[in-house]
């Protein structure tokens, strides 16, 4: 499929998708979805999704995808983010990420979170940093952390 049939798909037919479906198309195929088809995907489809799909998804597809969506992420597709996509993600959806997912953010990703974005995270999200982890947080992201974070 062209990138023009692809973005054509409707969201009935993107959720008629089989996992193995999801799995075909190319990067280029992936970042021209829209944003309504992404958010077609249920969850285990969206799971399917190699790290290199994920990561071929534009900031704007990224803003549709489900905090479901979200969960079911794999350690390997969180650590494929780019960090540009990692400082697009809705607090909402950053709340969604799994302690093992978050973990698997590497320095680079863990910077690109705005201290909004680290203020968010979940006490039970901030208790899962390794040492290592918070390492690598920006003097600003902590100074962000909320009193109930840090007790």
């Amino acid at each position: 499929m062209t990138t023009t049939q692809v973005s054509a798909l409707t969201a009935t037919q993107m959720g008629a998708l089989q996992t193995t479906d999801v799995g075909e198309f190319a990067d280029t195929q992936i970042a021209a979805f829209t944003g309504t088809q992404i958010a077609a995907l249920n969850t285990t489809n969206f799971a399917a999704l190699a790290d290199t799909q994920i990561a071929a998804l534009t900031t704007t597809q990224l803003g549709s995808v489900s905090t479901a969506q979200i969960t079911a992420l794999t350690e390997t597709q969180a650590a494929g983010l780019t960090t540009t996509q990692v400082g697009a993600l809705s607090s909402t959806q950053l709340k969604a990420l799994t302690t093992t997912n978050l973990s698997a953010l590497d320095a680079n990703q863990m910077a690109a979170l705005t201290s909004t974005q680290v203020a968010g995270l979940t006490t039970t999200q901030i208790n899962s940093l390794t040492q290592a982890d918070v390492g690598e947080l920006t003097a600003t992201q902590i100074g962000g952390l909320t009193q109930t974070q840090i007790k």
